[in-house]
């Protein structure tokens, strides 16, 4: 059995992501999250209207709120973060 010999080694310098906020390093890992369906149940055209009845400071803030709502998939409300307002869930069971 022939084995091809090793051609070339080189050192590579490369950059790792860091928080912008800590500069602590990012570590990217997989873990169970909840989504929200858009589409269901009408919540994204419900969302889009709901927008429209708020009063935006700044107004560039309507644009940017509509838009990420017209094009996101579903919506990950269950994202781990070490800073900022969580997101309640309550679970409402009818008797």
């Amino acid at each position: 059995m022939s084995v091809a010999p090793l051609l070339h080694v080189e050192k590579l310098q490369h950059s790792y992501p860091c928080c912008w906020r800590h500069k602590s390093p990012i570590i990217f890992r997989a873990t169970p999250q909840w989504f929200v369906s858009m589409d269901q149940k009408g919540l994204r055209a419900q969302s889009l209207k709901e927008i429209k009845g708020v009063q935006w400071i700044p107004d560039w803030g309507q644009a940017r709120i509509e838009s990420m709502v017209a094009n996101r998939p579903d919506w990950c409300i269950s994202r781990q973060r070490t800073w900022g307002v969580r997101c309640r869930c309550s679970c409402i069971k009818n008797p």
